[in-house]
């Protein structure tokens, strides 16, 4: 699961446009709105479409003038479950279990 919060900046004369466009794309949830023109904004992940699609067509709505993300949160699922999400990374460039455990214990 996918969860993006956006503030999204538009022409204010065409608020109720969009308004109307954002909520047309599934999984879109508008949570306040100024009268200059912002709008604070969440996508979600639906069967339709990934947060990162929806986050594409609010950027192409005509009235948007830019859109800022402000938070992202990503749930991992794991193959198990006793396996951590993290297992099956890989380590990082150089990094090993001896010296993670020498980091740990320093």
């Amino acid at each position: 699961m996918n969860l993006a919060s956006l503030v999204v900046r538009a022409q204010p004369a065409k608020m109720a446009v969009l308004r109307d466009a954002l909520l047309a794309i599934p999984g879109t949830e508008i949570h306040a709105e100024t009268e200059d023109g912002r709008m604070i904004v969440t996508l979600e992940d639906t069967p339709e479409q990934p947060v990162s699609a929806a986050l594409t067509r609010v950027q192409q709505l005509e009235p948007v003038i830019c859109v800022t993300l402000a938070y992202e949160h990503t749930e991992i699922e794991a193959a198990s479950a006793d396996a951590s999400p993290l297992s099956a990374a890989a380590p990082a460039s150089g990094a090993t279990p001896e010296s993670a455990r020498k980091i740990q214990e320093a």
